[in-house]
């Protein structure tokens, strides 16, 4: 793939200097995956994953989940936002949902708090700046204007503890939990990092919990694996009474596992994204 990316590069250099090849040859290899798993899995939900506001895929698949499930209360809770313009509900705001976002980078929340300050007085979005732990988690939800009890999606991806999070969260029962896995380690695998309320991710492997581990536990509370993301970094279960002919695939980490495809995370959704677009939301 190296020496591949490197001939493309030369070729659409010396005809158009301007394009941006690494995007292009990113897109290539996106939609050569796509076409391999719908030639397996003809209605597996990764092939439907696009980016409009998510890190990577997320939004895409978010969308098509929902159009199966459907949707009760439009809500969302949101645990690690980022900067506030590449998350899991940014897109889902734009669509009219409300919910909560929680992290614990300051800058970013009070930067959020200025830039959508509508969303925030007219009670769309609520911003928590609070380093989350297992202890303190569930009074911070509590504490929410929103009524826990009433989330359709819950997304989560700290960088660490976030088995921990889920352990004390799935009893709110949202319809759609996302949450972060560790792609290194394959689907034989079952891991997870001890619980630490000081851990910071280092941008290393020692971090969250293997797609085998978690997925185990999630059955245990009520929930299916419909998929993974293409990069290999995000899952996605359902509640299990929602799970209808609709999700022809099986559930099995076998089947849903995908491997770290880092190197695919320059998913493009056109011009870089910006605070003035959503501020112009009501």
């Amino acid at each position: 793939m190296n020496l591949f990316k490197v001939i493309l590069y030369k070729i659409f250099r010396s005809v158009v200097g301007y394009i941006n090849v690494p995007e292009i040859i990113t897109q290539a290899e996106i939609d050569r995956l796509k076409a391999e798993i719908k030639s397996m899995r003809p209605n597996s939900i990764i092939n439907y994953g696009y980016k409009v506001y998510s890190q990577n895929d997320e939004d895409g698949i978010i969308n098509e989940i929902f159009n199966r499930i459907g949707c009760k209360s439009n809500k969302f809770l949101e645990i690690g936002i980022g900067n506030g313009l590449e998350n899991n509900s940014l897109y889902l705001l734009l669509q009219g949902w409300k919910g909560a976002w929680i992290d614990c980078n300051s800058k970013a929340i009070k930067e959020i708090q200025v830039k959508l300050s509508n969303l925030v007085h007219n009670n769309k979005l609520q911003l928590v700046c609070e380093y989350i732990d297992k202890n303190n988690i569930k009074k911070i939800i509590n504490n929410l204007e929103l009524k826990p009890n009433e989330i359709d999606l819950l997304s989560i991806d700290i960088d660490g503890n976030d088995y921990y999070l889920l352990n004390e969260l799935h009893y709110l029962r949202p319809r759609l939990i996302v949450t972060e896995y560790n792609a290194k380690f394959p689907p034989s695998i079952s891991y997870c990092m001890a619980y630490n309320p000081n851990h910071r991710w280092n941008r290393d492997d020692h971090f969250g919990m293997s797609l085998r581990y978690i997925t185990e536990k999630m059955e245990t509370w009520g929930y299916k694996l419909v998929t993974c993301n293409l990069i290999g970094t995000n899952a996605f279960y359902v509640r299990e009474d929602l799970i209808s002919e609709q999700f022809k695939e099986e559930f099995d980490v076998e089947v849903q596992y995908q491997k770290p495809r880092y190197y695919l995370s320059q998913y493009s959704s056109g011009h870089a994204p910006s605070f003035k677009t959503i501020q112009n939301l009501h």
